[in-house]
């Protein structure tokens, strides 16, 4: 089935749109305030304590260093916000340098990326449905493909395996579990997935 070869890429790709987009909202309620975000900047230094020393006037500096484990300088992020509206950042693009500069519009790309989860999704559900199937007239890779998916959870108190037989899952319930899973994980999900819906 195509749900099997397409690559999961675009997953990565969503999950840091959204670790980038979630960390710069564009306004924030402080007290009876509405504060909108005005600039953010970049700012190289070798420890936390450095950037902090480097923070401009007005600015707050985001945690962490988005260089770490590199071995390289560090990378940070400070930002400065608003009450007036009109001043608030309402778009983010990032250029980086490959031989030339190309522009990356991140609300494209988030929005690709959500078509293709969800898509991944859909495709998942269908598959689902087969392997429902195969379990119930006792196919034995279905069998075999629902015990193994029972070493993975669903939630606190569901296994995958008998989540997925259960029929009550929706191609959103599968679209947050493509989202919530690390590759690593993923991966075999689908392939056992993919055994159960053989005959």
């Amino acid at each position: 089935m195509k749900i099997f070869k397409k690559s999961l890429l675009i997953v990565v790709s969503l999950l840091l749109c959204v670790t980038v987009l979630t960390q710069t909202a564009t306004a924030a309620f402080w007290g009876n305030k509405t504060l909108y975000l005005k600039d953010i900047k970049i700012i190289y230094a070798d420890s936390e304590k450095e950037a902090e020393d480097q923070l401009p006037d007005g600015y707050k500096l985001l945690e962490g260093n988005l260089n770490e484990g590199t071995g390289e300088l560090g990378v940070y992020i400070c930002y400065s916000t608003t009450e007036n509206p009109d001043e608030a950042i309402t778009d983010i693009k990032a250029m980086h340098e490959s031989g030339g500069f190309e522009r990356t519009d991140f609300k494209a790309s988030l929005n690709d990326a959500i078509e293709g989860v969800y898509g991944l999704a859909k495709e998942m559900t269908t598959a689902i449905n087969e392997f429902i199937q195969n379990y119930n007239n006792g196919v034995p890779a279905a069998v075999y493909a629902k015990e193994a998916l029972d070493y993975f959870q669903y939630d606190a108190n569901t296994l995958l395996g008998d989540f997925m037989i259960s029929g009550k899952g929706t191609y959103q319930d599968y679209g947050r579990m493509i989202l919530m899973c690390h590759e690593d994980i993923l991966n075999p999900i689908l392939s056992l997935l993919a055994l159960g819906v053989q005959q």
